[in-house]
């Protein structure tokens, strides 16, 4: 943990997100969602996709900061065009709902197509059912 602290200090974000983490679950460290919420800032901004994605999940559920569902939205955006597996799944809801971002479900399917290829199954169950229903993509039962 002393070299965890020491090391976020410095500014390298892996130590950051997982200091962090230990904040988060209050075992190894008393629980401090503020302090959980700096960390995964600093981690984020240094481009780690882990931090991004945690911290758009504090951002909407207002954990350790103010709810603030456009900052999660944009968080999300960023650590999907990282890969991040979840971040896609989320942001490609949001974008089909349009909560916190304009509507693009064009932009959602195709994100949730992604996802699904990389077999998130909450992505393959969405996806299946956009395709059953034609929202934002043409009926295809088959698919579905």
């Amino acid at each position: 943990m002393k070299l965890l602290a020491s090391s976020a200090k410095l500014g390298n974000p892996k130590a950051a997100y997982n200091l962090a983490l230990l904040y988060l679950d209050g075992q190894t460290l008393p629980q401090d969602l503020k302090r959980s919420a700096e960390l995964l800032r600093l981690a984020a901004d240094a481009g780690n996709p882990e931090a991004q994605y945690a911290l758009a999940t504090f951002y909407k559920e207002g954990t350790g900061v103010a709810k603030d569902i456009e900052k999660s939205v944009r968080l999300l955006q960023t650590a999907s065009l990282a890969d991040n597996v979840d971040a896609e799944v989320e942001y490609a809801i949001a974008l089909f709902n349009g909560t916190g971002t304009p509507q693009n479900r064009p932009a959602a399917v195709a994100l949730l197509r992604k996802a699904a290829r990389q077999n998130s199954p909450i992505a393959q169950n969405r996806l299946a059912w956009v395709l059953v229903n034609g929202q934002g993509a043409p009926v295809d039962k088959v698919e579905a």
